[in-house]
């Protein structure tokens, strides 16, 4: 049974009520997945302090004040998965997205820390690095890069191609597909682990 609920996770006292009003529907919370963004494709200089803080707020804080509003829920249970999305730009240079990859790094560094945080409660914290996803807003960006190019979405869209070593772009599928691997008792004892469904692309050498 599913419950469709309006949240701003911008807004402390909102995601709270959310996270209390599920709570109450479902009587306990098992799994939180942080998959909320608010970036804008754009260089360096277009990116205004109000879309900074729309990033960070949206995205790294969100997925902090999230953690710790489930976090009673799950310690009274001695149970909980929590899996965080934040793109590949956690690990790479990327001129169009500079906030992404701040956000993103501060996201996958607080992964680690709230894991060993909530580890002796039997709850587990990790991350999805989602590489050149097939979605509205992989369009999107391609539409950016290809007006400053001066040249059409689709060579965009074949250069992009190029650079990933498998041949295809990531689907959403493959992303749940991570995080249903994480919550499954497969990874029973995985946490503070960054994985990247990438396909490749990505060229950091991480350990």
């Amino acid at each position: 049974e599913a419950w469709p609920v309006v949240a701003d996770v911008a807004d402390h006292d909102s995601l709270r009520a959310f996270v209390a009003g599920i709570a109450d529907k479902a009587g306990r919370i098992d799994i939180l997945v942080n998959n909320a963004v608010s970036s804008v494709r754009a260089p360096m200089d277009e990116q205004t302090d109000e879309l900074w803080r729309s990033h960070i707020d949206v995205k790294l804080m969100a997925c902090i004040r999230a953690c710790r509003a489930v976090l009673p829920h799950m310690r009274a249970r001695g149970w909980g998965r929590i899996v965080n999305i934040a793109g590949l730009t956690a690990r790479i240079s990327a001129p169009y997205r500079i906030t992404n990859g701040v956000v993103n790094a501060g996201v996958a560094n607080f992964t680690k820390q709230f894991a060993d945080f909530v580890g002796p409660h039997n709850v587990t914290v990790n991350c999805v690095h989602p590489g050149t996803t097939a979605t509205d807003r992989m369009r999107e960006g391609f539409e950016r890069y290809a007006r400053d190019a001066g040249v059409s979405v689709e060579e965009i869209a074949q250069r992009k191609l190029a650079e990933i070593p498998m041949g295809r772009f990531t689907k959403p599928e493959d992303v749940a597909a991570t995080v249903l691997y994480f919550c499954s008792p497969l990874a029973d004892v995985v946490t503070g682990q960054c994985i990247a469904v990438d396909g490749g692309i990505g060229t950091a050498v991480s350990y």
